[in-house]
C-alpha cells in the first residue's frame, strides 16, 4: 500500500526527549515513510546521534527517512 501523489501526507514528529521515546518514534516514522508519507523529526544535535546509525543503516534497506 502507498500513497497516491494527489494524497501527499507530511507528518512532523515531535517526541518526547527520552530514549525510550525516541527509538519508538523513529520506527513510526519509517513506517509511514515507506509508505511514501513525508516524515520529518524534530529532535536536538545530541539526540540525532542516537538513532543516525538506525536510519541509515534502514536507509541501505530501502527506507526513505533522512536526516
Amino acid at each position: 500500500m502507498s500513497l497516491k501523489s494527489d494524497d501527499e501526507l507530511d507528518i512532523i514528529f515531535l517526541p518526547f526527549v527520552s530514549h525510550g521515546h525516541l527509538l519508538p518514534m523513529v520506527d513510526v516514522a519509517m513506517l509511514f515513510a515507506k509508505l511514501g508519507a513525508t516524515a520529518t523529526i524534530v529532535t536536538t544535535d545530541a539526540n540525532t546521534a542516537l538513532f543516525h546509525t538506525k536510519i541509515s543503516r534502514d536507509r541501505v534497506a530501502g527506507s526513505f527517512l533522512s536526516f
